[in-house]
């Protein structure tokens, strides 16, 4: 299975879309077989200039021989386009968040284990190299047992709002993937605040997490620190870990005064990190599971309760 060729359609010609293509995708076994986007003058230039086939119409898919689908298109549509591919029996490649609602999720649960696996989400925070460092750090127990953790989502690069929906529907996928770093979520509080948005959205939220571990997670998801690095502050019966996610920085301040600033390796771009995951499960034909909980089952309720 190592060798075998994995063939992907495009759907949607975003940035990010572009930046996936490339000669590396043919080094890494990959053949994409079509690219699809509403924008026909959009998806004819990015055909050109990769020499991809054009899909002319949407349903014009489902003629074609593929193993997945690439999702690139605006989070509203991530529900309906899954669930279309799912029902196909096709692998999914999708950014958080997919289920937005009880509703949505009852859907996408009902589509039954064997569809399910095959969704494989991801959001702008899980590929970092710093985050993929601290769970190995956890893991090997160097770090000690946390007893408090402190999150600090702000408005920067990977995840910029836009302000056009409620900042936890941005957010709140990246939150939850964050958190489950630690542990488990037994109980949670959330609290919406629109404090300078002109749309009337809220652009603020805060609360906190008890996760089953007895540790406790405070967030902040802040719009307005446009300027201000994510934060997650890790304090532990050992040391405080203070990690800067998105500039790939993690220091370490021990008991005794000492610090340090862990040295790690950053070999790729977190999209390419994610994608590489993702092709590696299509061909071995594995499943995605593991990817998915903090979407399809987590995010619905944290939406549905915030107040």
């Amino acid at each position: 299975m190592e060798n075998s060729l994995v063939k992907l359609i495009i759907v949607g010609c975003s940035t990010t879309a572009r930046n996936l293509l490339g000669p590396h995708l043919e080094d890494n076994g990959v053949r994409i077989v079509g690219i699809y986007d509403a924008n026909s003058i959009l998806s004819t230039n990015i055909a050109n200039d990769h020499k991809l086939h054009r899909i002319e119409h949407f349903e014009d898919i489902a003629k074609l021989d593929f193993d997945g689908v690439i999702l690139m298109t605006p989070s509203d549509s991530h529900f309906n386009l899954c669930q279309y591919f799912l029902e196909m029996n096709k692998y999914v490649f999708c950014e958080s968040p997919i289920a937005r609602s009880i509703d949505q999720r009852k859907v996408i649960e009902d589509l039954g284990p064997l569809k399910l696996e095959k969704i494989y989400t991801f959001t702008p925070y899980s590929g970092l190299e710093a985050l993929q460092k601290l769970k190995d750090m956890i893991h090997h127990k160097q770090i000690g047992k946390s007893y408090l953790v402190k999150i600090l989502l702000s408005n920067e690069t990977p995840s910029i709002y836009q302000g056009n929906e409620s900042l936890l529907t941005e957010f709140g996928p990246s939150l939850m993937y964050i958190t489950k770093i630690f542990g488990d979520i037994a109980k949670h509080s959330v609290f919406l605040r629109n404090v300078k948005c002109s749309t009337g959205v809220e652009d603020f939220a805060y609360g906190h997490f008890d996760l089953c571990n007895d540790t406790l997670v405070h967030f902040e998801l802040d719009s307005k620190k446009e300027r201000k690095a994510s934060t997650i502050e890790v304090l532990t019966d050992k040391c405080t870990v203070v990690v800067s996610p998105t500039r790939n920085t993690i220091k370490v301040h021990h008991e005794k005064g000492q610090s340090e600033r862990i040295k790690f390796e950053v070999k790729h771009t977190p999209i390419e990190r994610e994608f590489q995951n993702f092709v590696s499960i299509v061909r071995n034909k594995n499943s995605c599971t593991s990817t998915i909980d903090q979407d399809i089952f987590s995010l619905p309720n944290l939406y549905r309760t915030a107040s």
